[in-house]
């Protein structure tokens, strides 16, 4: 049964909900307070979404990995659902809040708390989009309690903010282009490159000429950095990346489950590079929107999630070590 949970962090009251784990056979494990298995799974805020999730996709993964017999949580971080704390006017800002890091120490002291409370090895921690982010961001500050990652369409893209909420950024080139627009665009220009059609257009002047050639310099400049592994876009969140990166190379084990197949080319070419690291699953799933709603999407993610935490932290083997 869920346990409703309240904890103070900073002196902010975070609300969340408690998933207590079943036995190996599926029978409600009777464990008292503190008394919890050995690694749970801590989701956050699914952007600005409250703790079930959109279309309680947080509330179907959190109950299917507590019947797989891991302590499952969802928290409402501050601001969001049924914690308290200030909000943004306007949604950008709070967008960019999160990709700077903005939740990032009140995730990692609840990390910490609920490592603590229930007598953990560790937890495993994830969300969608700015859940996301905010999980890196609290493996980063608290390493040794943070065990893995679930990573549900991760933005490594900044939000760009109103000129009234974000002051210009002089460093930023003025022909800079968007990753967004950058993806899009690649597959539009392999075509036009291979189309007879859009040559006879180019010569005869019906197409953007100085579109065309700025377009084709830029993908050609992507190419060579690319080679050289520096091919992050202009808008990429820099600091995140970094935090990631560093949690790779150390192994960290992380889920990556994302929606769109432009991910996959971010992800694991211009963020990781082209050699896969063993300690990256990526999943893509087909057939369904940005927030795993549409189609079968949040039945895929919940079992390949499951799948996911039995083959890098089978039950039997934690509940031995414990």
């Amino acid at each position: 049964m869920r346990q409703i949970l309240q904890i103070n962090i900073a002196e902010m009251p975070l609300v969340g909900t408690y998933h207590p784990p079943a036995d190996p056979a599926g029978v409600q494990a009777s464990h008292s307070h503190g008394e919890a298995s050995d690694i749970g799974l801590l989701l956050l805020n699914f952007g600005q979404a409250p703790r079930a999730g959109l279309g309680d996709l947080a509330v179907r993964v959190a109950d299917r990995v507590a019947q797989c017999g891991y302590p499952a949580f969802r928290f409402d971080l501050p601001g969001l659902g049924d914690s308290t704390g200030d909000l943004p006017a306007v949604i950008q800002a709070f967008w960019r809040y999160v990709q700077d890091g903005g939740h990032a120490d009140c995730a990692a002291r609840l990390v910490s708390t609920l490592k603590d409370r229930f007598r953990l090895r560790g937890l495993i921690v994830g969300g969608l989009c700015g859940g996301a982010i905010s999980a890196i961001y609290a493996a980063d500050r608290v390493s040794q309690d943070v065990l893995g990652l679930v990573l549900l369409e991760p933005e490594f893209v900044l939000t760009h903010v109103p000129m009234d909420d974000q002051q210009p950024n002089p460093a930023r080139a003025p022909d800079a282009m968007s990753t967004r627009y950058y993806l899009l665009t690649l597959s539009h220009i392999r075509r036009d490159l291979l189309s007879p059609r859009a040559w006879r257009r180019f010569v005869c002047g019906q197409s953007a000429y100085r579109e065309h050639v700025r377009l084709i310099r830029h993908l050609l400049t992507r190419q060579i950095r690319r080679l050289r592994r520096d091919s992050l876009p202009d808008d990429a969140n820099l600091p995140l990346i970094h935090h990631w990166r560093q949690q790779v190379k150390r192994n960290l084990a992380s889920l990556v489950i994302c929606a769109e197949p432009s991910q996959r080319q971010l992800i694991q070419k211009d963020i990781l590079g082209s050699r896969k690291p063993p300690a990256v699953s990526y999943v893509e799933v087909t057939g369904t929107n940005h927030m795993f709603v549409a189609g079968n999407g949040c039945q895929r993610v919940t079992e390949h999630i499951c799948h996911w935490l039995d083959e890098h932290f089978p039950v039997a083997q934690n509940s031995a070590a414990a």
